[in-house]
């Protein structure tokens, strides 16, 4: 396997070219070294790296912490801080810009480079997983477009060749008829305000074709008038879109990214994870074994041992958050409480989970896509909105099922951290024909909602 190129940021020279001699020795290309957080940051925007490693007091406006935060926001780069400081306070600032590891500059090269490789290891098998999710948001799909006419009041006067193509109805079967007559769901377009300012634009509903087939759509409704702009319309023209092919490859893309974490999960918990076991085992041993001897040296191993501890708890909560058990053996009510509950402690904020729907509320399928919803609200409330106290439901009203996320935080914002995840929350959503919804809370926050019919089917 190829190495990494590494960036030191260290500004002591001894120290920078003691740990530099180390990768050297590790068989890592020559690494750069940057002496503060500001020659750091323009370094990575100049170069290619594939691993920092940084050290928390620097000179220069930024330290090392603060310089950590905005590589990580603008270049995604995997870092591990390697530090002389061990203190408390130091390490909760440090684990809030979410390093890959923290190593003290007195460890010893095994161990420096046992923090590289799970920090190397960990970010490959995130990136994979967000590559194909990114692919997923990237995936169009030519199809030929039907044209609908109607009246002021939703009355079909017009189906040209792609709506006969599309929905297997000749015109002189259907014109006469209500436009809702081929929504299954109701009329959900010319009925109360939804037409207010007489344009609607890429909205999706699920149509009713031949056959007793169902069409998932989009539609973008455009107003016709006579008399100029400030007149009622005389009618409408409805430009529909079958969406059925693009649904299947966004459910397709979706179950993939879905193995794929399973996957990742299931090799950190039984190869790395293990792997891991058995170290911390024979470190004890070796411990016990030398401690009458040599106490100096089975403190330093106690010491490595312990990093080795903390290493497997990373392992498991990584391997955890890939392959939640409890959503496959109990299902999503349960598993929700659980991410509540790991999540309340991950990000020090109140989490109050409250389910009230049946169980199951939907296929395999349809569940985990639920889950995925639940836990990337959950961790934009965690990570980017500042909040203290977050809703999180999952309840049953008439035919609905309905989940939400609501914080107490800044509430919605421009910034770059929720864009991705917004979309991918949304794709999710229209994966198994729900509405999603991001709104303001009343009092301050950010509300999430999905909304899916029980019964409604997905792509396949």
């Amino acid at each position: 396997m190829e190495k990494a190129n590494i960036l030191i940021v260290e500004d002591e020279p001894i120290v920078a070219l003691d740990i530099k001699n180390a990768l050297a020795g590790l068989g890592y290309p020559s690494p750069t070294v940057a002496i503060d957080g500001e020659t750091a940051i323009a370094t990575v925007r100049n170069g290619s790296y594939g691993l920092i490693l940084m050290d928390i007091r620097l000179p220069g406006i930024l330290d090392g912490i603060e310089a950590a935060e905005i590589i990580r926001d603008r270049y995604g780069i995997p870092l591990i801080f390697i530090s002389t400081y061990a203190d408390d306070e130091t390490i909760e600032r440090a684990r809030l810009t979410e390093p890959y590891g923290y190593v003290l500059k007195s460890a010893d090269r095994k161990e420096l480079h046992s923090a590289i490789q799970v920090a190397l290891y960990r970010n490959r098998g995130e990136r994979a997983v967000r590559e194909r999710e990114e692919f997923a948001s990237a995936t169009l799909r030519s199809i030929r477009d039907a044209v609908i006419r109607t009246d002021h009041e939703g009355t079909i006067i017009g189906w040209d060749g792609g709506a006969e193509a599309m929905f297997g109805f000749q015109g002189r079967d259907i014109i006469g008829k209500p436009f809702h007559s081929l929504c299954p769901e109701g009329d959900v377009i010319f009925s109360g305000k939804r037409l207010d300012g007489y344009e609607l634009h890429h909205t999706e509903i699920v149509m009713a074709a031949g056959n007793g087939r169902e069409v998932p759509v989009t539609l973008m409704v455009s107003a016709i008038r006579k008399d100029g702009e400030s007149c009622s319309p005389v009618g409408y023209t409805v430009v529909v879109r079958d969406i059925s092919e693009q649904k299947l490859v966004e459910k397709t893309v979706l179950e993939v990214s879905a193995r794929e974490r399973m996957r990742i999960g299931q090799d950190l918990h039984d190869s790395l994870g293990q792997q891991l076991t058995g170290i911390s085992l024979r470190l004890k041993a070796i411990e016990k074994e030398i401690a009458s001897r040599s106490p100096d040296v089975a403190r330093e191993i106690a010491d490595v041992s312990a990093l080795v501890i903390s290493a497997i708890r990373e392992a498991k909560t990584l391997s955890s958050g890939l392959m939640p058990p409890v959503l496959d053996s109990y299902g999503l009510g349960p598993a929700l409480e659980e991410l509540a509950s790991t999540d309340s402690e991950l990000y020090s904020m109140s989490i109050r989970c409250r389910v009230e729907a049946p169980d199951p509320v939907g296929d395999e399928f349809t569940e985990s896509q639920l889950y995925r919803i639940a836990q990337e609200a959950l961790t934009n409330a965690g990570k980017h909105s500042g909040a203290s106290h977050v809703e999180l439901s999952l309840e049953a009203n008439g035919p609905d099922i309905t989940l939400s996320v609501s914080d107490d935080g800044r509430g919605l914002c421009d910034d770059a951290s929720g864009g991705l995840g917004l979309e991918i929350m949304r794709y999710r959503a229209n994966a198994i024909g729900a509405t999603f919804s991001l709104s303001e809370r009343e009092g301050g926050g950010t509300t999430v909602c999905c909304r899916r019919r029980r019964g409604v089917r997905n792509a396949r």
